[in-house]
């Protein structure tokens, strides 16, 4: 899979124009340079990485939702980065 570029037009192009581009679609129609589906998608690789590190072991996409809710509510949980 290669990288995509996405038409980002504007002062900012980081992360500030992908937002800026999403509150324009909500509050003008503009269509959406990315999809909420890819953002899900980012999200779900994220909450692997973070259930990983947490249980100390390697984890599968899409990952167990029910283990990550139980691992992410402990309470008293320390985290060492």
């Amino acid at each position: 899979m290669g990288k995509e570029e996405l038409p980002i037009q504007g002062k900012y192009t980081g992360h500030l124009g992908i937002i800026q581009n999403w509150i324009g679609a909500i509050t003008r129609g503009e269509e959406l340079l990315a999809s909420g589906e890819e953002g899900i998608k980012g999200l779900e690789i994220a909450n692997a990485i973070y259930l990983s590190v947490w249980t100390k072991n390697l984890v599968e996409i899409p990952i167990d939702a029910n283990l990550f809710i139980d691992v992410f509510t402990i309470k008293d949980y320390v985290f060492y980065f």
